[in-house]
């Protein structure tokens, strides 16, 4: 499979489709952030492989965030109804939560730990916890943050 593979762009009829994964994504994440934040209090109720798949999932979650965005573009592009307008608008707002809550839950002391960064395979340009924090806060985020679609 190749590494960036072209999004298949959807037309406005797939808006409900795409809202419902953007939701459901967003409520998962502030859930999953939510039990994340009672396990400080008990961070040997995280073993390696949940703590592993904790951090691949959350970090292709927000690496796709761009997909969605970018399809938010290209609908507002289109000249649309008021209705769809405001359904967009709300949805990069969700977006905007989506991507809060996936780093806030890579960014948990229980979660992003010298041990699991240094060791998780799904970070493959990280040499340490150093160097992914400095990537997430000046590389990443940043860019994310540039894309998002902006009210007019």
């Amino acid at each position: 499979m190749p590494e960036n593979p072209t999004p298949n762009w959807q037309p406005i009829r797939m808006l409900p489709t795409i809202a419902g994964i953007i939701d459901g994504e967003l409520a998962d994440a502030e859930e999953h952030y939510a039990t994340l934040l009672q396990a400080r209090e008990k961070p040997y109720v995280l073993n390696d492989e949940i703590v592993d798949r904790t951090i691949r999932l959350h970090t292709e979650q927000l690496d796709f965030l761009w997909v969605y965005q970018e399809q938010l573009v290209l609908w507002r592009q289109s000249d649309q109804d008021p209705r769809l307008r405001e359904e967009i608008d709300r949805l990069a707002g969700q977006i905007g939560r989506l991507h809060t809550a996936l780093t806030n839950i890579l960014t948990l002391r229980i979660v992003a730990s010298p041990k699991n960064l240094t060791q998780n395979r799904s970070l493959p340009h990280s040499k340490s916890y150093r160097d992914y924090l400095f990537n997430l806060h000046t590389d990443i985020l940043p860019k994310l943050s540039q894309s998002l679609p902006h009210r007019s």
